[in-house]
């Protein structure tokens, strides 16, 4: 899940267009009203990075551990076949489409509320006729490099390039939402691997909590 779902607006790419949305992302004028609710994730191509944010720092008190016990996420896709959107200001711009797995939806915790309650169902393939999920990817640092102007701050390029950074969000358009889902469904092209920090140690399996670091 996109942090959308914090009461973000599911049309404002429609409305602000892409370029616009993608400079409100990378050099917000609010970051703290902006990040609680975008529709972009952030994430790398270097592993270690991940590593890096998804530990806080703190790599080496990152510790792998089983489902419903963790704290922390990294979350690895892996794409190939991703097409270039040419258009001379869309530089470092994909476009991706694949299909969900529904059978790879699990509850989020081994309580009983949890396991009668998950739905191993797509809302976006009830509504939808082609039934093929997409999303936008987008390589920060090419994008920025090739579009200063877009670069509010002056360190928005060197953190892109430091980060090794790409941007991703959905576009799978709900109707009951009247705009792009906040949602990247289970699907062979992404796995998860579960967390914790030894200094803090594993969850409550009941209990829920989100913080992840992603690769591509």
């Amino acid at each position: 899940m996109t942090k959308q779902i914090n009461s973000g607006d599911p049309a404002y790419i429609q409305k602000n267009g892409l370029l616009k949305s993608i400079e409100d992302h990378i050099s917000p004028i609010n970051k703290n009203n902006f990040y609680n609710s975008s529709y972009f994730l952030s994430f790398t191509d270097e592993r270690q990075i991940a590593d890096f944010y998804c530990s806080y720092g703190q790599i080496d008190n990152l510790q792998k551990c089983d489902n419903h016990f963790e704290t922390n996420y990294i979350f690895t896709f892996r794409l190939d076949r991703c097409q270039l959107i040419k258009r001379d200001d869309l530089n470092g711009i994909y476009s991706f489409t694949y299909s969900c797995d529904t059978n790879l939806i699990e509850p989020d915790s081994p309580h009983p509320f949890d396991l009668s309650a998950h739905e191993k169902v797509c809302e976006y393939c009830r509504e939808s006729d082609s039934k093929k999920h997409s999303f936008v990817l987008i390589n920060a640092f090419i994008f920025l490099y090739r579009n200063r102007k877009f670069c509010r701050d002056e360190n928005s390029l060197s953190n892109a390039k430091r980060d090794h950074e790409w941007l991703i969000f959905p576009t799978d358009y709900i109707l009951r939402l009247q705009g792009y889902s906040s949602r990247i469904p289970r699907s062979s092209i992404w796995e998860v691997e579960h967390y914790y920090l030894a200094s803090k140690g594993k969850r409550d399996m009941y209990k829920i909590f989100e913080m992840g670091g992603i690769i591509l």
